[in-house]
Protein backbone atom coordinates (compact mmCIF):
# COMPACT_ATOMS: atom_id res chain seq x y z
CA UNK A 1 0.00 0.00 0.00
CA UNK A 2 2.58 2.52 0.67
CA UNK A 3 3.95 1.58 -2.18
CA UNK A 4 1.28 3.16 -4.29
CA UNK A 5 1.25 5.68 -2.21
CA UNK A 6 3.95 7.23 -3.08
CA UNK A 7 3.43 6.13 -6.68
CA UNK A 8 0.56 8.39 -6.51
CA UNK A 9 2.74 11.04 -5.19
CA UNK A 10 4.82 10.89 -7.87
CA UNK A 11 2.10 10.90 -10.65
CA UNK A 12 0.90 13.93 -8.88
CA UNK A 13 4.13 15.58 -8.93
CA UNK A 14 4.42 14.52 -12.22
CA UNK A 15 1.06 16.76 -13.47
CA UNK A 16 3.60 19.92 -12.11
CA UNK A 17 5.84 19.04 -15.36
CA UNK A 18 6.81 21.57 -17.99
CA UNK A 19 5.11 21.04 -21.40
CA UNK A 20 8.59 21.27 -22.93
CA UNK A 21 9.53 18.32 -21.00
CA UNK A 22 6.82 16.37 -23.02
CA UNK A 23 6.59 18.40 -26.39
CA UNK A 24 3.67 17.39 -28.92
CA UNK A 25 5.19 16.11 -31.69
CA UNK A 26 3.03 16.99 -34.48
CA UNK A 27 -0.65 18.24 -35.11
CA UNK A 28 -1.96 15.30 -32.95
CA UNK A 29 -1.90 14.59 -29.59
CA UNK A 30 0.90 12.88 -27.97
CA UNK A 31 0.73 9.94 -25.40
CA UNK A 32 3.56 9.68 -22.88
CA UNK A 33 4.17 6.25 -21.21
CA UNK A 34 6.87 6.08 -18.91
CA UNK A 35 7.22 2.45 -16.95
CA UNK A 36 9.34 1.63 -13.87
CA UNK A 37 12.90 1.47 -14.55
CA UNK A 38 11.54 1.81 -18.29
CA UNK A 39 10.74 -1.54 -18.82
CA UNK A 40 9.07 -2.68 -21.95
CA UNK A 41 5.41 -4.49 -21.92
CA UNK A 42 6.14 -8.43 -22.92
CA UNK A 43 2.65 -9.93 -23.23
CA UNK A 44 -0.80 -9.43 -22.24
CA UNK A 45 -1.04 -10.20 -18.97
CA UNK A 46 1.46 -8.59 -17.20
CA UNK A 47 0.50 -5.12 -16.74
CA UNK A 48 3.73 -2.41 -15.73
CA UNK A 49 3.35 0.44 -13.42
CA UNK A 50 3.76 3.32 -15.05
CA UNK A 51 2.80 7.10 -15.32
CA UNK A 52 0.73 8.46 -19.09
CA UNK A 53 0.77 11.72 -20.31
CA UNK A 54 -1.50 13.26 -22.55
CA UNK A 55 -0.65 16.31 -24.70
CA UNK A 56 -2.42 18.40 -26.88
CA UNK A 57 -2.50 21.87 -27.67
CA UNK A 58 0.96 22.21 -26.08
CA UNK A 59 -0.22 21.18 -22.88
CA UNK A 60 -0.25 18.43 -20.59
CA UNK A 61 -3.56 17.96 -20.03
CA UNK A 62 -3.54 14.29 -18.34
CA UNK A 63 -0.93 13.19 -15.95
CA UNK A 64 -2.30 9.92 -13.82
CA UNK A 65 0.02 6.57 -12.67
CA UNK A 66 -1.33 3.93 -13.87
CA UNK A 67 -0.52 0.69 -15.86
CA UNK A 68 0.09 -0.69 -19.46
CA UNK A 69 0.09 -4.07 -21.32
CA UNK A 70 0.67 -5.56 -24.78
CA UNK A 71 -3.40 -6.35 -26.63
CA UNK A 72 -4.28 -8.03 -29.44
CA UNK A 73 -4.32 -11.38 -31.29
CA UNK A 74 -2.23 -11.14 -34.69
CA UNK A 75 -1.31 -7.35 -34.05
CA UNK A 76 0.66 -8.38 -30.94
CA UNK A 77 3.57 -10.24 -33.29
CA UNK A 78 4.03 -6.95 -35.29
CA UNK A 79 7.34 -4.68 -34.13
CA UNK A 80 5.32 -1.97 -33.42
CA UNK A 81 3.47 -2.91 -30.74
CA UNK A 82 -0.51 -2.12 -29.84
CA UNK A 83 -0.74 -1.36 -26.34
CA UNK A 84 -3.69 -1.30 -23.42
CA UNK A 85 -3.56 1.26 -20.84
CA UNK A 86 -5.54 1.76 -17.74
CA UNK A 87 -5.43 5.09 -15.76
CA UNK A 88 -5.67 5.39 -11.96
CA UNK A 89 -8.40 7.61 -12.11
CA UNK A 90 -11.71 7.94 -14.41
CA UNK A 91 -10.90 10.46 -17.55
CA UNK A 92 -12.39 11.57 -20.42
CA UNK A 93 -9.89 11.61 -22.87
CA UNK A 94 -9.18 14.16 -25.88
CA UNK A 95 -12.99 15.12 -24.89
CA UNK A 96 -13.94 11.49 -25.55
CA UNK A 97 -17.84 11.25 -24.52
CA UNK A 98 -16.60 7.98 -21.48
CA UNK A 99 -14.86 9.16 -18.54
CA UNK A 100 -13.14 5.64 -17.98
CA UNK A 101 -9.88 3.87 -17.08
CA UNK A 102 -9.30 1.66 -19.46
CA UNK A 103 -7.90 2.58 -22.92
CA UNK A 104 -6.92 0.75 -26.02
CA UNK A 105 -3.88 2.06 -28.34
CA UNK A 106 -4.28 0.24 -31.63
CA UNK A 107 -0.65 0.03 -33.89
CA UNK A 108 -2.04 0.07 -37.25
CA UNK A 109 1.04 -1.56 -38.74
CA UNK A 110 -0.39 -3.03 -41.66
CA UNK A 111 -2.71 -0.52 -42.39
CA UNK A 112 -0.25 2.41 -44.29
CA UNK A 113 -2.79 4.85 -44.34
CA UNK A 114 -3.20 5.14 -40.52
CA UNK A 115 -7.14 5.66 -41.07
CA UNK A 116 -9.07 2.12 -41.60
CA UNK A 117 -10.51 2.50 -38.49
CA UNK A 118 -11.30 5.62 -38.07
CA UNK A 119 -13.13 5.68 -41.45
CA UNK A 120 -14.95 2.44 -40.56
CA UNK A 121 -16.05 4.43 -37.28
CA UNK A 122 -17.24 6.99 -39.31
CA UNK A 123 -19.74 4.76 -41.19
CA UNK A 124 -21.20 3.32 -38.33
CA UNK A 125 -21.86 6.60 -37.22
CA UNK A 126 -23.33 7.53 -40.31
CA UNK A 127 -25.40 4.62 -40.41
CA UNK A 128 -26.64 5.20 -37.02
CA UNK A 129 -25.27 2.60 -34.91
CA UNK A 130 -26.40 2.69 -30.86
CA UNK A 131 -22.93 3.05 -30.07
CA UNK A 132 -19.42 3.60 -32.02
CA UNK A 133 -16.26 3.83 -30.19
CA UNK A 134 -14.37 6.73 -30.00
CA UNK A 135 -11.23 7.22 -31.48
CA UNK A 136 -8.67 9.57 -32.14
CA UNK A 137 -5.04 9.77 -33.78
CA UNK A 138 -2.32 10.16 -31.30
CA UNK A 139 1.67 9.98 -31.36
CA UNK A 140 2.97 7.33 -28.39
CA UNK A 141 6.09 7.70 -26.65
CA UNK A 142 6.97 4.85 -24.49
CA UNK A 143 9.87 5.72 -22.29
CA UNK A 144 11.49 8.08 -24.17
CA UNK A 145 11.21 6.03 -27.54
CA UNK A 146 8.89 7.16 -30.21
CA UNK A 147 6.92 4.23 -31.03
CA UNK A 148 4.66 6.10 -34.02
CA UNK A 149 1.39 6.99 -34.99
CA UNK A 150 -1.52 4.71 -32.94
CA UNK A 151 -5.38 5.20 -32.84
CA UNK A 152 -6.83 5.96 -29.27
CA UNK A 153 -9.84 4.07 -28.86
CA UNK A 154 -12.57 3.11 -26.33
CA UNK A 155 -11.68 0.23 -24.41
CA UNK A 156 -15.02 -2.17 -25.63
CA UNK A 157 -16.67 -2.81 -22.43
CA UNK A 158 -20.13 -2.36 -20.31
CA UNK A 159 -19.74 0.91 -18.92
CA UNK A 160 -21.62 4.06 -19.29
CA UNK A 161 -21.54 5.91 -22.45
CA UNK A 162 -19.93 2.50 -23.98
CA UNK A 163 -21.61 -0.46 -23.74
CA UNK A 164 -24.54 0.40 -21.70
CA UNK A 165 -26.76 -2.45 -20.33
CA UNK A 166 -28.05 -2.95 -16.93
CA UNK A 167 -25.89 -5.09 -14.04
CA UNK A 168 -27.81 -8.00 -15.42
CA UNK A 169 -27.43 -7.59 -19.60
CA UNK A 170 -24.18 -9.68 -20.97
CA UNK A 171 -21.63 -8.42 -23.56
CA UNK A 172 -19.77 -11.40 -25.25
CA UNK A 173 -18.31 -11.84 -28.43
CA UNK A 174 -18.02 -14.15 -31.45
CA UNK A 175 -14.35 -14.82 -31.23
CA UNK A 176 -12.21 -17.08 -33.59
CA UNK A 177 -9.07 -16.37 -30.31
CA UNK A 178 -11.83 -17.01 -27.66
CA UNK A 179 -9.15 -19.12 -25.90
CA UNK A 180 -7.17 -16.52 -25.34
CA UNK A 181 -10.03 -14.56 -22.78
CA UNK A 182 -10.58 -15.51 -19.33
CA UNK A 183 -14.11 -16.20 -20.04
CA UNK A 184 -15.22 -18.51 -22.82
CA UNK A 185 -17.19 -21.16 -24.86
CA UNK A 186 -17.98 -23.03 -27.54
CA UNK A 187 -21.68 -23.02 -28.63
CA UNK A 188 -23.99 -25.85 -29.78
CA UNK A 189 -22.55 -25.76 -33.99
CA UNK A 190 -19.03 -24.73 -32.43
CA UNK A 191 -18.88 -21.37 -32.71
CA UNK A 192 -16.16 -19.90 -30.22
CA UNK A 193 -17.70 -17.33 -28.14
CA UNK A 194 -15.60 -14.88 -25.43
CA UNK A 195 -17.84 -13.42 -22.25
CA UNK A 196 -17.01 -10.03 -21.41
CA UNK A 197 -19.65 -9.04 -19.36
CA UNK A 198 -19.82 -10.27 -16.02
CA UNK A 199 -16.21 -10.02 -15.89
CA UNK A 200 -14.50 -13.00 -15.12
CA UNK A 201 -13.45 -12.47 -11.41
CA UNK A 202 -17.29 -11.79 -11.38
CA UNK A 203 -19.44 -14.07 -13.05
CA UNK A 204 -20.78 -17.52 -12.08
CA UNK A 205 -21.79 -20.64 -13.61
CA UNK A 206 -25.58 -19.36 -13.67
CA UNK A 207 -24.39 -16.92 -15.74
CA UNK A 208 -22.35 -18.35 -18.38
CA UNK A 209 -24.40 -20.72 -18.81
CA UNK A 210 -27.26 -18.09 -19.71
CA UNK A 211 -25.13 -16.34 -21.87
CA UNK A 212 -24.50 -19.76 -23.76
CA UNK A 213 -28.02 -20.62 -23.23
CA UNK A 214 -28.35 -17.15 -25.23
CA UNK A 215 -26.22 -17.36 -27.93
CA UNK A 216 -27.92 -21.20 -28.85
CA UNK A 217 -31.07 -19.67 -29.02
CA UNK A 218 -29.70 -17.06 -31.41
CA UNK A 219 -27.84 -19.50 -34.04
CA UNK A 220 -31.51 -21.40 -34.44
CA UNK A 221 -33.92 -21.30 -37.33
CA UNK A 222 -35.01 -18.13 -38.14
CA UNK A 223 -32.77 -16.20 -35.26
CA UNK A 224 -36.01 -14.49 -33.91
CA UNK A 225 -34.01 -13.57 -30.98
CA UNK A 226 -31.33 -11.19 -33.08
CA UNK A 227 -32.26 -7.30 -33.16
CA UNK A 228 -32.38 -6.52 -37.07
CA UNK A 229 -31.51 -2.91 -36.44
CA UNK A 230 -28.26 -3.32 -35.11
CA UNK A 231 -27.05 -6.56 -37.26
CA UNK A 232 -28.27 -4.75 -40.52
CA UNK A 233 -26.18 -1.66 -39.57
CA UNK A 234 -23.54 -3.84 -38.75
CA UNK A 235 -23.67 -5.85 -41.51
CA UNK A 236 -23.15 -2.77 -44.20
CA UNK A 237 -20.36 -1.03 -42.44
CA UNK A 238 -18.44 -4.55 -42.81
CA UNK A 239 -19.58 -5.09 -46.52
CA UNK A 240 -19.07 -1.11 -47.69
CA UNK A 241 -15.60 -0.63 -46.03
CA UNK A 242 -14.51 -4.37 -47.84
CA UNK A 243 -13.65 -5.88 -44.24
CA UNK A 244 -12.48 -9.35 -44.76
CA UNK A 245 -12.69 -10.10 -40.49
CA UNK A 246 -15.97 -8.85 -39.31
CA UNK A 247 -17.57 -12.16 -38.68
CA UNK A 248 -13.98 -13.37 -37.32
CA UNK A 249 -14.36 -11.23 -34.31
CA UNK A 250 -18.60 -10.00 -33.71
CA UNK A 251 -19.70 -8.06 -30.62
CA UNK A 252 -23.01 -8.97 -29.37
CA UNK A 253 -25.18 -7.90 -26.25
CA UNK A 254 -27.97 -8.44 -24.42
CA UNK A 255 -30.24 -6.52 -22.18
CA UNK A 256 -32.48 -7.97 -19.42
CA UNK A 257 -34.86 -5.39 -19.86
CA UNK A 258 -35.88 -7.00 -23.23
CA UNK A 259 -35.39 -10.72 -25.32
CA UNK A 260 -33.40 -9.31 -28.12
CA UNK A 261 -29.97 -9.74 -28.83
CA UNK A 262 -27.93 -6.36 -29.85
CA UNK A 263 -24.97 -6.25 -32.75
CA UNK A 264 -22.12 -4.02 -31.80
CA UNK A 265 -19.91 -2.11 -31.99
CA UNK A 266 -18.08 -2.28 -34.74
CA UNK A 267 -14.32 -3.18 -34.46
CA UNK A 268 -11.12 -4.08 -36.20
CA UNK A 269 -11.03 -2.68 -39.58
CA UNK A 270 -6.89 -3.11 -40.47
CA UNK A 271 -7.79 -5.51 -43.47
CA UNK A 272 -10.78 -3.30 -44.81
CA UNK A 273 -10.75 -1.03 -47.81
CA UNK A 274 -8.83 -2.91 -49.64
CA UNK A 275 -5.54 -4.41 -47.43
CA UNK A 276 -6.31 -7.95 -47.76
CA UNK A 277 -4.32 -10.00 -50.58
CA UNK A 278 -6.75 -13.10 -50.19
CA UNK A 279 -9.84 -10.31 -50.86
CA UNK A 280 -8.02 -8.17 -53.47
CA UNK A 281 -9.02 -6.55 -55.83
CA UNK A 282 -12.86 -6.95 -53.79
CA UNK A 283 -15.51 -6.08 -56.53
CA UNK A 284 -13.98 -8.01 -59.28
CA UNK A 285 -12.64 -10.88 -57.11
CA UNK A 286 -15.62 -11.41 -54.88
CA UNK A 287 -17.57 -10.62 -58.44
CA UNK A 288 -21.39 -10.40 -57.21
CA UNK A 289 -20.98 -12.24 -53.77
CA UNK A 290 -20.59 -10.45 -50.45
CA UNK A 291 -16.90 -10.26 -48.89
CA UNK A 292 -18.85 -12.63 -46.09
CA UNK A 293 -20.03 -15.54 -48.53
CA UNK A 294 -16.81 -15.82 -50.55
CA UNK A 295 -13.09 -14.53 -49.01
CA UNK A 296 -14.39 -13.25 -45.59
CA UNK A 297 -12.89 -14.70 -42.60
CA UNK A 298 -15.86 -16.36 -40.09
CA UNK A 299 -15.80 -17.67 -36.75
CA UNK A 300 -16.97 -20.73 -35.91
CA UNK A 301 -20.86 -20.67 -37.88
CA UNK A 302 -21.93 -17.14 -37.54
CA UNK A 303 -21.69 -17.02 -41.23
CA UNK A 304 -23.98 -18.91 -42.00
CA UNK A 305 -26.67 -17.25 -39.50
CA UNK A 306 -25.47 -14.27 -41.90
CA UNK A 307 -26.77 -16.34 -44.54
CA UNK A 308 -30.20 -17.09 -43.41
CA UNK A 309 -30.67 -13.25 -42.41
CA UNK A 310 -29.08 -11.58 -45.94
CA UNK A 311 -31.15 -14.44 -47.90
CA UNK A 312 -34.54 -13.93 -45.95
CA UNK A 313 -37.22 -11.69 -48.15
CA UNK A 314 -38.39 -9.82 -45.21
CA UNK A 315 -34.82 -9.23 -43.92
CA UNK A 316 -33.17 -8.44 -47.51
CA UNK A 317 -36.01 -6.23 -48.24
CA UNK A 318 -34.94 -4.32 -44.64
CA UNK A 319 -31.33 -4.11 -45.65
CA UNK A 320 -31.98 -2.58 -48.63
CA UNK A 321 -34.43 -0.39 -47.63
CA UNK A 322 -31.42 0.77 -44.63
CA UNK A 323 -28.93 1.33 -47.89
CA UNK A 324 -31.50 3.35 -49.67
CA UNK A 325 -32.29 4.80 -46.72
CA UNK A 326 -28.66 7.03 -45.89
CA UNK A 327 -28.19 6.51 -49.80
CA UNK A 328 -30.98 9.08 -50.78
CA UNK A 329 -29.78 12.14 -48.15
CA UNK A 330 -26.00 11.65 -48.97
CA UNK A 331 -25.25 10.52 -45.84
CA UNK A 332 -23.64 7.52 -47.69
CA UNK A 333 -22.06 8.66 -51.00
CA UNK A 334 -18.92 8.38 -52.59
CA UNK A 335 -18.00 11.59 -52.67
CA UNK A 336 -19.31 12.01 -48.67
CA UNK A 337 -16.84 9.03 -47.61
CA UNK A 338 -13.90 10.56 -49.75
CA UNK A 339 -14.43 14.16 -48.52
CA UNK A 340 -13.63 11.78 -44.86
CA UNK A 341 -10.69 10.60 -46.44
CA UNK A 342 -9.41 13.84 -47.73
CA UNK A 343 -9.55 15.27 -44.56
CA UNK A 344 -8.01 12.67 -42.29
CA UNK A 345 -4.90 12.73 -45.25
CA UNK A 346 -4.59 16.12 -44.16
CA UNK A 347 -4.66 15.56 -40.65
CA UNK A 348 -2.50 13.08 -40.42
CA UNK A 349 0.32 13.41 -43.07
CA UNK A 350 3.07 14.96 -40.92
CA UNK A 351 2.23 12.30 -38.41
CA UNK A 352 2.77 9.88 -40.86
CA UNK A 353 5.84 10.83 -42.16
CA UNK A 354 7.50 10.45 -38.47
CA UNK A 355 5.68 7.33 -38.60
CA UNK A 356 7.52 5.71 -41.68
CA UNK A 357 10.41 7.26 -40.74
CA UNK A 358 10.12 5.03 -37.56
CA UNK A 359 8.93 2.04 -39.37
CA UNK A 360 9.98 2.30 -43.18
CA UNK A 361 7.45 -0.17 -44.65
CA UNK A 362 6.07 1.99 -47.48
CA UNK A 363 8.09 0.27 -49.63
CA UNK A 364 7.16 -3.31 -48.25
CA UNK A 365 4.45 -5.72 -48.24
CA UNK A 366 3.52 -6.44 -44.48
CA UNK A 367 0.87 -8.67 -42.81
CA UNK A 368 -1.54 -8.91 -45.65
CA UNK A 369 -0.69 -6.15 -47.79
CA UNK A 370 -1.83 -6.78 -51.58
CA UNK A 371 0.40 -3.98 -52.66
CA UNK A 372 2.71 -1.47 -51.30
CA UNK A 373 2.60 2.19 -52.58
CA UNK A 374 6.04 3.19 -51.77
CA UNK A 375 4.11 6.85 -50.42
CA UNK A 376 1.70 7.67 -47.86
CA UNK A 377 0.12 9.92 -50.22
CA UNK A 378 -0.54 6.85 -52.86
CA UNK A 379 -1.63 4.49 -50.03
CA UNK A 380 -4.38 7.02 -49.09
CA UNK A 381 -5.12 7.46 -53.02
CA UNK A 382 -6.16 3.55 -52.70
CA UNK A 383 -8.65 3.97 -50.46
CA UNK A 384 -10.22 6.74 -52.04
CA UNK A 385 -10.21 4.46 -55.74
CA UNK A 386 -11.79 1.74 -53.17
CA UNK A 387 -14.82 4.20 -52.44
CA UNK A 388 -15.79 4.77 -56.14
CA UNK A 389 -15.21 1.78 -57.17
CA UNK A 390 -17.25 -0.33 -53.89
CA UNK A 391 -20.32 2.26 -53.50
CA UNK A 392 -21.72 1.50 -57.23
CA UNK A 393 -21.20 -1.78 -56.51
CA UNK A 394 -23.34 -1.73 -53.35
CA UNK A 395 -26.04 -0.24 -55.26
CA UNK A 396 -26.20 -2.59 -57.76
CA UNK A 397 -26.21 -5.43 -55.12
CA UNK A 398 -28.99 -3.66 -52.93
CA UNK A 399 -30.76 -3.06 -56.20
CA UNK A 400 -30.57 0.92 -55.24
CA UNK A 401 -32.06 3.83 -57.28
CA UNK A 402 -31.83 6.82 -56.43
CA UNK A 403 -35.37 8.22 -55.95
CA UNK A 404 -34.39 12.13 -55.70
CA UNK A 405 -34.82 12.79 -52.33
CA UNK A 406 -31.01 14.09 -52.57
CA UNK A 407 -31.82 16.28 -54.70
CA UNK A 408 -33.90 18.41 -52.34
CA UNK A 409 -32.70 20.72 -50.08
CA UNK A 410 -34.34 19.69 -47.13
CA UNK A 411 -32.78 16.40 -47.48
CA UNK A 412 -29.58 17.24 -47.69
CA UNK A 413 -26.89 17.02 -44.85
CA UNK A 414 -25.70 20.44 -44.66
CA UNK A 415 -22.25 20.04 -43.89
CA UNK A 416 -19.59 23.46 -43.41
CA UNK A 417 -16.11 23.03 -42.81
CA UNK A 418 -14.91 25.69 -40.47
CA UNK A 419 -11.82 26.48 -37.90
CA UNK A 420 -12.77 27.28 -34.67
CA UNK A 421 -10.37 28.14 -32.05
CA UNK A 422 -7.30 27.49 -34.59
CA UNK A 423 -9.50 23.70 -34.91
CA UNK A 424 -10.47 22.28 -37.83
CA UNK A 425 -14.32 20.89 -37.60
CA UNK A 426 -17.18 19.93 -39.38
CA UNK A 427 -20.70 21.15 -39.17
CA UNK A 428 -23.39 18.80 -39.95
CA UNK A 429 -27.21 19.48 -39.70
CA UNK A 430 -26.49 21.80 -36.55
CA UNK A 431 -23.92 19.50 -34.80
CA UNK A 432 -19.96 20.37 -34.43
CA UNK A 433 -17.25 17.12 -34.86
CA UNK A 434 -14.09 17.24 -35.70
CA UNK A 435 -12.25 15.55 -38.57
CA UNK A 436 -11.97 12.47 -36.81
CA UNK A 437 -16.25 12.06 -36.49
CA UNK A 438 -16.13 12.81 -32.65
CA UNK A 439 -19.31 15.04 -32.13
CA UNK A 440 -17.77 17.85 -30.46
CA UNK A 441 -21.31 19.85 -29.46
Amino acid sequence: MKKVYCFLILAALCCMAHAESFPQRNNIPTIYINTRNNKEPQDKENELRCIIRVVNGGKIQIADSGYVRLRGNASMSFPKKPYHIRFDFKHNVLGSPASAKRWTLINNYGDKTLMRNILAFDLSRRLEMPYTPFIAAVDVVLNGDYKGCYQLCDQIQVHEKRVEVDQNGYLFEVDAYNTSEDTYFWSDRGTPVSIHYPKAENITNAQKNAVKSIYNQVEKSGHATLDRATFLRHFLVGEISGNTDTYWSTYFYKRSTDNMVYTGPVWDFDLAYENDDRTYPICSKCGSSYIYESYGSSAGDLWMIVQDIVNSAEDKQQLESIYAYYRDRGIISVEALTAVVDSLENLLWRAADDNFQRWPILSTRVHQNPRAGRTYAKEVQWVRDYIAQRIPWMDRKLNYTPNGLKDTESAKPQVVKQIRNGQVVIVRNGEIFDVLGNRIY
